[in-house]
């Protein structure tokens, strides 16, 4: 009878196993061993591909400089070394742009792949971001301030990563504006089918990104909803009261050929499917006879997370009137004669319009403004838009609106930060008050002028400079006590009157009852101008 090796001790607390900490440390260090051995492996892998590439340069440059055709020595050197090194002829003038680019405009990030501080993932990036500076005759110089900023990411950050901080970096320098290309962009927006094998069809559409983006949110955010929602799979499918992917639209989309409940890719699809067909996200699995509707409150928004420097609100691309540091991580150094463009990016995917993002932002109903220091970090996160809580406060204080004389309710009127908020003003209730639509925009496009002290009094100053009081409806008003009278000193005589003219005799009259006038109207004789006074 052989012996068998002995297992674990079953009185023993798992993990308690004396031979355990000895084997994990021999794991541990080989590990160690075998991650150093790759971390040089790869250090050397990236010095051959600055070699590489810096062979590919010197043929692309032989082929330039050819007495004939040179485009058709270009052609000819990307046939050669594809049948060479059994590439595609695609994946050979990729590789041959890139180090023409490295060799003419990119040398600080040529030596970090021969040092192996980037990897040749990092150059494809930079070279691609880089590709709108252009060529003009800023293009050196610009390109030069782009590579300084792009590496100080490079070497800390994935490719995945640097991706869109590099986008962002160059839409700072380039030649052409976003805003003009994203219109000729516009212009290619279509939604084409591939067929695809075993029934299946892929639907591609090109969108501006902000809305493809939006698409992407609201059908993950239905789609979670249903998937939460799913019955378990019935025992027996025949019984099922309905197919697992036909709703209520008696649409089939897909998932009723198994029992199985649907993935959230599957989920995904199908409520893609339904909302494009039926104009509907709210029809989905029938729960039972007796289920209530899935979605009691109706209502799947987007959410996107776009940020806008104030510099492309306010038109300046160097509103504090100062430089950032030149060792900053943030901000590339700039050229001190003109300063970098602002630039609005998409959280996800990168760059976008300031135009499209503005108009985002006048529609937006969860607005923040985020401080941060001359290094990028945080500092500070502000919302434009007032709570619930702080509506009801204002409701309950203005109880109108508060421009003087007016008296339209909270209700119809607009929350209004009396301190710009592109201007630094806190959204809190000692800077916020009420405003109808008609004084909301004189205030903004005049120069009517108020101010918001602690009392909840707004002061407003008028164009021609009168200042006009509004106080809170509800506030107490307590008028000051006055002063008491002085004594006053023994005054001197009065000189005496002079005589007064007789006057007529008016006869004797009843005495003047206590109170009553003593102004006496009589009438004028008819045809008489002459009146008593």
């Amino acid at each position: 009878m052989s012996a068998q090796t002995p297992g674990p001790d079953p009185h023993t607390p798992w993990g308690e196993d004396k031979g355990a900490p000895r084997q994990d440390a021999e794991g541990y260090f080989i590990a160690g061993v075998g991650v150093t051995v790759v971390e040089e492996i790869t250090l050397r892998q990236r010095a051959l591909d600055r070699d590489r590439l810096d062979e590919y340069a010197c043929l692309v440059i032989a082929a330039m400089n050819v007495s004939t055709s040179v485009e058709l020595a270009f052609r000819s050197l990307r046939a050669e070394l594809a049948a060479a090194l059994h590439l595609s002829e695609y994946a050979i003038e990729r590789e041959l742009d890139i180090a023409h680019t490295l060799a003419t405009r990119y040398a600080g990030a040529r030596e970090a792949l021969g040092a192996g501080l980037i990897d040749l993932d990092h150059v494809k990036v930079i070279c691609d971001a880089g590709a709108v500076i252009g060529s003009n005759d800023d293009a050196l110089l610009n390109h030069a301030l782009y590579e300084e900023a792009v590496l100080t990411y490079a070497v800390d950050e994935s490719p995945g990563r640097l991706r869109p901080i590099a986008k962002r970096l160059a839409e700072q320098f380039a030649e052409i504006s976003l805003e003009e290309r994203h219109e000729v962009a516009r212009r290619k927006r279509r939604v084409v089918v591939y067929p695809g094998e075993d029934g299946m069809a892929e639907v591609s559409a090109t969108l501006p990104a902000e809305l493809a983006y939006a698409i992407r949110d609201r059908i993950q955010r239905i789609a979670k909803e249903v998937w939460r929602a799913e019955p378990a799979a019935p025992k027996d499918a025949s019984s099922a009261a309905a197919p697992a992917g036909a709703g209520e639209s008696g649409i089939d989309t897909g998932g009723g050929l198994s029992a199985e409940p649907r993935t959230l890719d599957e989920v995904r699809a199908d409520m893609f499917a339904e909302i494009l067909l039926t104009g509907n996200p709210y029809t989905s699995l029938e729960l039972g006879a007796a289920s209530p509707s899935r979605f009691a409150t109706p209502g799947f928004f987007a959410h996107l997370q776009i940020t806008i420097p104030v510099e492309a609100l306010t038109g300046t691309a160097a509103a504090s009137g100062t430089m950032p540091d030149p060792g900053s991580r943030a901000t590339p150094v700039t050229d001190p004669r003109t300063g970098p463009r602002p630039v609005s990016e998409l959280a996800g995917y990168g760059p976008i319009s300031t135009r499209i993002a503005a108009e985002l932002l006048e529609t937006s109903r969860d607005i923040y403004r985020v401080n941060h220091d001359r290094t990028g970090q945080v500092l500070q996160i502000e919302r434009y838009a007032p709570t619930k809580q702080m509506r009801r406060l204002l409701e309950a204080r203005d109880q109108h609106c508060r421009f003087p004389g007016c008296t339209r309710v909270p209700l119809s009127c607009e929350i209004d930060h009396t301190i710009a908020w592109q201007d630094g003003g806190p959204t809190s209730t000692d800077n916020l008050e009420c405003l109808c639509k008609g004084h909301h925009i004189l205030k903004h496009h005049s120069a009517w002028t108020p101010v918001l002290d602690e009392t909840g009094t707004v002061l407003w100053t008028s164009p021609t400079g009168k200042v006009h009081e509004d106080r809170p409806a509800r506030r107490t008003y307590r008028r000051p006590k006055p002063p008491s009278r002085p004594d006053c000193p023994d005054r001197p005589d009065r000189p005496d009157r002079p005589d007064r003219p007789d006057r007529p005799d008016q006869g004797s009259s009843p005495p003047r009852p206590r109170g009553a006038s003593k102004v006496r109207f009589t009438e004028a004789p008819h045809g008489s101008d002459d009146h008593p006074f």
